[in-house]
């Protein structure tokens, strides 16, 4: 006996496909955080170079963190894309989870390469990491939007009928 996974009409964009969850987009933003937090930094600095010294121990943390970043910002312009190329945005989940995992082991690198209570921002990351890995992990409705066909298909209630 397989268990189907239910979902309502509201759980399905126009195109009949299964939407995201919320907390898959919050993950997106936190995954994306060296992005938005460079350029916060950025801005409040003349010099435009104080983000490696207040939020990375180095400059190659910095890079990492930024570009294990992309393919959480890919994702945005691509998951309207995905009923026409479903294996684009399936290979860009993929390439999320890889960045995060990058992204984790980058964190407890530095946490280990500095001096205990010189990067405090790392230990924030790191949870930050691991809030995120909650939200994207692949669950069964987000292997459903991107493994699956994920489209709307209306229930056959004869096949529940013993």
């Amino acid at each position: 006996m397989t268990i189907r996974a239910t979902y309502r009409a509201s759980d399905f964009d126009n195109d009949g496909l299964l939407k995201a969850p919320v907390l898959f987009w919050v993950g997106i933003v936190v995954l994306a955080r060296a992005w938005w937090l460079a350029g916060l930094v950025s801005m409040m600095d003349a010099s435009g170079h104080a983000s490696v010294g207040v939020l990375w121990p180095g400059l190659a943390f910095q890079c990492l963190a930024l570009a294990a970043g992309v393919p959480g910002m890919v994702m945005l312009f691509i998951y309207p894309l995905r009923g026409r190329w479903p294996g684009l945005s399936r290979a860009n989940y993929v390439l999320i989870l890889a960045a995060l995992f990058v992204m984790t082991v980058t964190e407890l690198s530095g946490l280990i390469s500095v001096s205990p209570g010189q990067w405090e921002a790392g230990w924030m990351f790191l949870c930050l990491d691991v809030a995120c890995m909650v939200m994207l992990w692949p669950d069964q409705r987000l292997r459903t939007v991107f493994f699956g066909d994920g489209l709307w298909q209306p229930v056959n209630h004869s096949e529940y009928r013993e």
